[in-house]
This record gives C-alpha cells, sequence and structure tokens, in this order.
C-alpha cells in the first residue's frame, strides 16, 4: 500500500456507545471506527510484540460525530506524501469536519480487509489508495 488513502461509507449506527469498527484490516495496520459517536482513524506505528499494544496512534475527532439511528456518509482521507507525518481529513456528511496532523504509519495494508463488527448497518463502503479532493466525497 503506498502511502495515500481513501476510506468512506454510508453507515447507521444503531448503538454508538463504546468503540467500533467500521473497516480494519487483518494485520491491524489501521481501523476507521466509532468512539461513543465520534468517528476514530487510528493506524500503527511499529511491530506490537506484546499486548497491550502501544504502536497505536489513535485519533478520535470530537468534530465527527454520526448520531444513532441516522445514515451519515462518513469518510477519511490519509495522506503520508511527507515521510515524517501524515494529514488525515474527516467528512460528515460531504463535509470537512476535522483534520488531524498524524504520525506516519508504519504501513498501510489494503489485503484482508474486515467490515465491523458494528453495532449498525455499512453501506456502499469504498475503499482506494488515493486521496480524494473534497469535491468528490461531497457528491458522496
Amino acid at each position: 500500500m503506498g502511502a495515500t488513502l481513501t476510506i468512506e461509507a454510508w453507515v447507521l449506527p444503531e448503538a454508538i456507545a463504546g468503540k467500533q469498527a467500521i473497516l480494519s484490516n487483518a494485520d491491524e495496520s489501521f481501523v476507521l471506527g466509532i468512539v461513543d459517536g465520534h468517528v476514530e482513524f487510528s493506524t500503527k506505528t511499529g511491530t506490537c510484540v506484546a499486548e497491550p499494544c502501544s504502536d497505536w496512534n489513535e485519533y478520535v475527532s470530537n468534530r465527527a460525530f454520526l448520531p444513532e439511528g441516522k445514515w451519515s456518509h462518513v469518510a477519511v482521507t490519509y495522506d503520508q506524501t511527507n515521510l515524517a507525518a501524515a494529514t488525515a481529513f474527516f467528512y460528515v456528511d460531504g463535509v470537512i469536519v476535522d483534520k488531524e496532523v498524524v504520525q506516519a504509519a508504519s504501513l498501510i495494508n489494503l489485503d484482508a480487509l474486515l467490515v465491523g463488527p458494528l453495532s449498525g448497518l455499512v453501506h456502499d463502503l469504498r475503499v482506494s489508495d488515493k486521496v480524494f479532493p473534497p469535491w468528490y466525497l461531497k457528491g458522496a
């Protein structure tokens, strides 16, 4: 996987309490999820040798909120073209609601993607190794 990523999906959370995954991968190099209704994007920064793993960067957006019982379009773009740091943009319903400068991940792998577990529904999930511009995500 390269240094760029866009994940987008329509999500209908039935319950928003706790930590839930929308999409991750088998080697857990990234997770897009919900933490108490707020959108979370986490990346692995190294190789975990013991549990609990401390080689995670978790970014929970206080401004990217998904209401219970309502369909919302959620997207995260991740751009690591600068090797020292990366930028993640959080979108809800086509609007940029947050931006984080994040520590660069060791690797983002798109093999063996896993949907959930999420208390609710996920529809029209799309993953790309490109960073889509805001105008593209507005029409989702």
